[in-house]
């Protein structure tokens, strides 16, 4: 649904924010046999995508962390990042700004890199969202957007630009 085998190459470098289990990172990884990233706050999640991994035998390309994405510091760029309806939790562990969490994305991708960014359903619609989204312009180029999930969330393809 996300096509995301059309949009990834085997020298891609994956980050997957709120992963889960790490199932997309993994079935692109196996697919494509880039290398990936996963993080999560739930230390279950990750562990089962860990044995996935090893059942897989991806260890050498896949790493998953059970983490919040605030306390993530990578050791090198991505050309990839997924970012699937996390940019805030109903929970309020993590709420900031979509700018910042947009600007934080922004900081740890290539020059060119593709963010493959979801709504929540709840911005769907919403003006501020959109408002949010036109102050990125600056840092990312959309190279398009659809509606997913019947509709009730919307799929955003951006390149981070070098501003």
């Amino acid at each position: 649904a996300y096509g995301l085998g059309d949009l990834v190459r085997a020298e891609d470098r994956l980050l997957d924010i709120g992963c889960n289990c790490g199932f997309m990172a993994l079935y692109t990884a196996y697919r494509t046999g880039f290398s990936a990233d996963g993080i999560d706050i739930n230390t279950y999640m990750i562990r089962i995508g860990q044995y996935c991994t090893e059942f897989l035998r991806l260890q050498n390309r896949v790493s998953l962390h059970a983490q919040p994405f605030q306390d993530y510091r990578p050791t090198q760029k991505y050309t990839v990042v997924l970012s699937f309806a996390t940019h805030w939790t109903d929970d309020l562990n993590y709420r900031v700004r979509l700018q910042d969490h947009l600007l934080r994305i922004h900081s740890i991708m290539t020059v060119g890199g593709l963010l493959v960014f979801e709504s929540h359903s709840a911005d769907v619609g919403n003006a501020e969202f959109y408002a949010a989204l036109e102050d990125m312009r600056t840092h990312f180029a959309w190279e398009g957007g659809r509606l997913m999930a019947k509709g009730t969330r919307e799929l955003y393809l951006m390149r981070r630009l070098d501003a």
